[in-house]
């Protein structure tokens, strides 16, 4: 009989031990998790303050120095496009890279200034641009 209460504490003991390397086990990999999206967080939080530079700066520039400051936003629309972020925050890098896009593509018409239609065509591009960047600040903060 005490051989059986014996086997049976032992039994019990194994059992609490793997819940608490399990339980371990899992909190790291979370811990893990959280540290890896705060990084990749910070990561694309850093581009779009370039972003928002970039943004400024050409908005004050006249049409004959815009090409040089639509390089810069594309380059920086490039590094957000090339981060490799975990899955949660690739519909906010989406986002993100869409604003950027569609302010890039008004700059570009409002330097061409086809037909003299520059200044809309542009102000549809922003106005698609706000929308993105929108969803950008509302995806972001749902991760």
């Amino acid at each position: 009989m005490n051989h059986k209460r014996h086997t049976g504490i032992s039994t019990i003991l194994v059992l609490i031990v793997i819940a608490v390397l399990a339980v371990g086990y899992f909190g790291y990999q979370s811990q893990a998790k959280r540290k890896e999206l705060d990084s990749s967080m910070a990561m694309l939080n850093e581009q779009a303050k370039l972003w928002d530079d970039a943004n400024r700066v050409a908005a004050a520039t006249s049409r004959i120095a815009l090409p040089t400051q639509i390089n810069h936003m594309q380059a920086i629309k490039r590094n957000v496009e090339a981060l490799t972020l975990p899955a949660c925050l690739r519909d906010t890098q989406n986002n993100l890279s869409n604003a950027m896009d569609a302010a890039i593509q008004g700059y570009l018409a409002f330097m061409a200034n086809t037909d003299g239609s520059g200044e809309a065509a542009a102000a549809v591009e922003f106005e698609r641009a706000k929308d993105h960047m929108r969803k950008f600040q509302t995806v972001k903060a749902q991760c």
